[in-house]
């Protein structure tokens, strides 16, 4: 199965929502329906759970990760300060660091990107 998920940055810190369903953070996004393209599929996704429109122009960088069960691919883009949204699907946001991610109860898949791709998220984050 394939998952999406953006990494929306503002400042040194990422955006991290709660599940209403199981309580594990994650990043914003979910799976890739038939004949959606990624990016086609986190548009849907961003609209859906965030009431939020990206750029893809503004893409900063992106990484992929495979549990046994999804390929999990991430996008990073920057958030304004001045960005608005209204969460739909989740209980709880937060923006945290990388230092911090670990210490929230985190999906599978998001916590072995954030293992995965440390210090490379602690670039984009300066």
């Amino acid at each position: 199965m394939n998952v999406v998920c953006a990494l929306l940055i503002r400042g040194n810190r990422f955006f991290l929502a709660q599940r209403s369903d199981f309580g594990l953070w994650e990043l914003p996004g979910g799976k890739v329906e038939t004949n959606e393209s990624l990016t086609e599929a986190l548009a849907r996704e961003l609209r859906e759970e965030l009431n939020l429109t990206v750029a893809e122009a503004n893409l900063i960088g992106m990484g992929h990760v495979q549990t046994n069960k999804i390929v999990l691919s991430v996008f990073a883009y920057p958030c304004l300060k001045n960005s608005t949204w209204t969460p739909r699907e989740h209980s709880a946001i937060t923006w945290t660091t990388t230092e911090e991610v670990l210490s929230f109860s985190v999906c599978e898949a998001d916590r072995l990107f954030f293992r995965t791709y440390k210090s490379k998220l602690q670039e984009l984050l300066k």
